[in-house]
């Protein structure tokens, strides 16, 4: 008997999507696609099966992510491949508790809804996405795999600011991202950048601090410019003096 399962990572602006049939002993790839620019003029969905190299090259208008969602269920239905089983996401963030992929329910919807300030960019549209893989099959169960939770296994040391205890408790500390390509890798090179030190499959160090403009320069980040301290100022209200006095 096999399993067909739909892989889904929302991007701020792109739709990644990958759907694989999973038998006994087997993993195959039925097709995968992208849609670009959503929200944005211009919006192109883009998919090819195991027997095309591109089996749908189209132009829409795509303003959200909820629709890019409804798109590829639409896209994989035009191209009368089999319906999924089961959906996978890919979500950025997962907090400092949440270190394994998980069922999604209400619970979870609403701590990821917590954990937006940590990447406004990411997080709204993994949640979006969800909602609407949900709207469009309830019964579809769905699973959120994290970014962050690799990561958790990095030494205390490794994961901790330089900063006092307290800012550790309220879950300020270096989570680090990428995590599902740091199971197999230590370099993850793209629009999206960094690097990890990894032993025997365990992480020691990554360079993204507590959120993923840390590190190396990227392709719309600066990279090291300290991100901690813009979280300071707009969800704990530091000012300038308070800012000067934590970090000299």
């Amino acid at each position: 008997m096999s399993v067909n399962l739909l892989c889904i990572s929302s991007g701020s602006s792109s739709l990644q999507f990958a759907l694989y049939q999973l038998g006994a002993a087997v993993e195959t790839s039925l097709a995968d696609g992208m849609i670009e620019r959503i929200g944005l003029p211009g919006s192109h969905l883009r998919i090819r099966t195991a027997a095309t190299t591109t089996a749908l090259d189209e132009p829409g208008d795509v303003p959200d992510s909820a629709t890019a969602v409804y798109a590829a269920f639409a896209a994989l239905d035009t191209l009368r491949l089999p319906s999924p089983d089961a959906v996978g996401h890919r979500v950025v963030h997962g907090g400092a508790d949440h270190v394994t992929p998980e069922c999604v329910d209400a619970h979870l919807i609403e701590v990821l809804r917590r954990l937006v300030a940590y990447v406004p960019l990411h997080l709204p549209a993994a949640i979006q996405g969800i909602e609407a893989v949900a709207a469009r099959v309830p019964y579809l169960p769905q699973v959120a795999c994290f970014d962050t939770a690799f990561h958790r296994r990095m030494p205390e040391l490794a994961q901790r600011f330089p900063l006092p205890r307290s800012f550790w408790d309220e879950g300020i500390r270096r989570y680090g991202f990428h995590g599902l390509s740091y199971e197999d890798s230590i370099a993850h090179l793209g629009n999206s950048a960094s690097m990890a030190a990894v032993y025997n499959r365990q992480p020691l160090e990554i360079t993204m601090g507590f959120t993923p403009t840390g590190g190396l320069m990227m392709g719309t980040r600066t990279g090291d410019l300290d991100p901690r301290l813009l979280h300071l100022l707009t969800e704990k209200g530091y000012d300038t003096p308070q800012l000067t006095q934590l970090v000299q």
